[in-house]
């Protein structure tokens, strides 16, 4: 059974550096970029720190990238989500994704990396 990763640090960590090296070296794999899936919601789009409305879109966005992880697994792909996750979201990749192997990979690099 195809699997899923949600790779989450903060912005400069690598998670696109890690996606890249990984399409190297899996033969499906699907890659779910979140910052593209929130940026769908065009107008007003408010990004993930923008009081409210942005907690608002970002669980909107996590929501979507489970669905999309979703229709991708049950097609046969493993499937890598990058995402900078806050802890009350990890609760909804969690609970969104149960059917499926699902691990939370967070990439902590020091400053001076």
């Amino acid at each position: 059974m195809a699997s899923v990763v949600v790779l989450t640090g903060p912005a400069g960590a690598g998670k696109n550096t890690v996606a890249v090296e990984l399409t190297k070296q899996l033969d499906h794999l699907a890659v779910i970029d979140g910052d593209d899936v929130r940026q769908m919601v065009r107008q007003p789009h408010k990004a993930p720190w923008e009081g409210e409305a942005g907690a608002t879109q970002h669980e909107l966005g996590v929501q979507n990238n489970c669905s999309l992880a979703r229709s991708f697994v049950k097609a046969g792909y493993d499937v890598l989500i990058l995402d900078v996750v806050s802890q009350n979201l990890v609760s909804t990749y969690r609970r969104e994704l149960s059917s499926f192997p699902c691990f939370i990979v967070s990439l902590l690099p020091s400053r001076e990396v």
